[in-house]
């Protein structure tokens, strides 16, 4: 027997948590009994397996040992293209405006939005793609700009598409990225009726720091309604999944336990909320200031992790370790942007770009450049990747503008990944 060339080891005081990022198995083990063993199998050396030996018994069945001959980076292989084809995800630019001027935003805030006519080609295209292809689910996630400037489009568009899942037998699920200052509990109600269940929201900290970068249009505060409108949800029994997000630097790095006991005390004891912390990074071509060098936002991440387990709060993360969880949308065959014009696109972030441009929605549906668009999701992954303890999870597709130019805004992707990997896992398990 052979170890797992993706068995990751979190060292405790008293035990241990192992890790396969392939099959997703997990083990906690005493220190105590299991030393000897574990501290073998991170020097790689050859386990002498014996079946009478239970804790030997529990590696081979978790798969944190397999046979000598088994191929894992195969494994991951099959096991990508399959997933790669389950779910249809179109990401809908509804508009490119927005009421909201956010110190750190990448987009223009140009006057265009989706017509009816776009979005009557749109529905086309999905049905011939399910048709051809086999796709059992679709996920509409809306975009802009703020998409809930188009609330009224986005229900008509899901009401219609709600009537084509139930004659074709398909699941079709909405989810939305949206500043939330319109989502009232009336327009939240009627999104979920449509199947719209998932959001993302982001709150930058307290009301003193996020105010200060994200303000509405005129310059005025946004918190307080953010607030409301999210209090506001969670005084429903709607079905809904909400993922605050906070986008922070030292600003809010040094009122982090002050900003996690509001969110913690007033949304994630209700199992819909959730929240994620991303370190703010510079993705456009203005300057953003007080950006993190990759050790400053790996110590921040391990930080709020630390107070998270304290808080005992760990199950309030959007955490992710199942393969594929890190992945980019962007590198996926099946996911596809559709923009303001029909354009195609692969990157929310790198919008722009010509490369980024890999088709036209039409009305006969999808017209694909495959050329442009296998630049996106075909590339050989590099030689460290290959050995890397968390492929799995990111498939080497963290970001895939980085696998050109190997850095964004100066952060290096990796080393986050693997910190935000690590401390989640020592976070959820409370290892000791």
């Amino acid at each position: 027997m052979k170890r797992s060339v993706f068995l990751n080891v979190i060292r405790g005081k008293r035990e241990y948590l192992l890790h396969n990022t392939l099959y997703g198995t997990l083990v906690k083990a005493k220190c105590i009994v299991t030393k000897s063993i574990v501290d073998g199998l991170e020097k790689e050396e050859l386990l002498k397996y014996d079946d009478n030996n239970p804790f030997h018994r529990v590696l081979k069945s978790s798969k944190m040992i397999v046979e000598d001959d088994v191929d894992e980076l195969s494994i991951l292989n099959r096991r990508y293209l399959e997933a790669d084809m389950n779910i249809l995800h179109i990401i809908l630019f509804v508009t490119r405006q927005c009421n909201f001027r956010c110190k750190y935003c990448y987009e223009k805030h140009e006057n265009k939005r989706m017509h009816s006519e776009l979005y009557d080609n749109l529905m086309h295209a999905i049905i011939e793609e399910v048709g051809s292809k086999g796709y059992r689910t679709v996920v509409l996630s809306f975009f802009g700009g703020e998409p809930m400037l188009e609330y009224d489009e986005i229900c008509a568009f899901m009401k219609k598409m709600q009537g084509f899942a139930d004659s074709a037998n398909v699941s079709i699920y909405g989810s939305m990225t949206t500043n939330a200052y319109l989502l009232t509990s009336e327009k939240l109600k009627r999104l979920v009726e449509l199947n719209v269940l998932n959001y993302q929201i982001t709150v930058d900290g307290p009301q003193e720091t996020h105010d200060c970068k994200r303000f509405f249009i005129d310059g005025t505060g946004t918190w307080k309604r953010i607030i409301q409108n999210l209090n506001d949800a969670k005084r429903s029994n709607l079905n809904f999944e909400i993922t605050i997000r906070t986008n922070f630097d030292a600003d809010v790095i040094e009122r982090i336990k002050e900003y996690l006991m509001f969110v913690f005390a007033n949304f994630t004891n209700d199992k819909r909320f959730k929240v994620h912390f991303e370190a703010i990074k510079n993705l456009g071509e203005e300057t953003v200031e007080n950006l993190y060098k990759t050790n400053d936002e790996s110590k921040a991440i391990e930080d709020i992790f630390s107070l998270t387990k304290e808080l005992l709060h760990a199950n309030s993360f959007n955490f992710g370790f199942a393969p594929f969880d890190y992945m980019c949308y962007a590198s996926k065959r099946s996911s596809l942007a559709v923009d303001t014009d029909g354009t195609l696109r692969k990157c929310t972030v790198n919008i722009d770009s010509a490369e980024n441009a890999v088709g036209k929605l039409l009305e006969k549906g999808f017209q694909i450049d495959e050329s442009k668009m296998c630049a996106w999701t075909s590339y050989q992954l590099p030689k460290e990747c290959r050995s890397c303890k968390v492929l799995p999870l990111c498939f080497g597709r963290k970001c895939p503008v980085r696998m050109k130019n190997q850095q964004i805004g100066g952060i290096e992707y990796c080393s986050a990944l693997v910190s935000y990997y690590e401390n989640s896992l020592k976070c959820l398990c409370q290892v000791c």
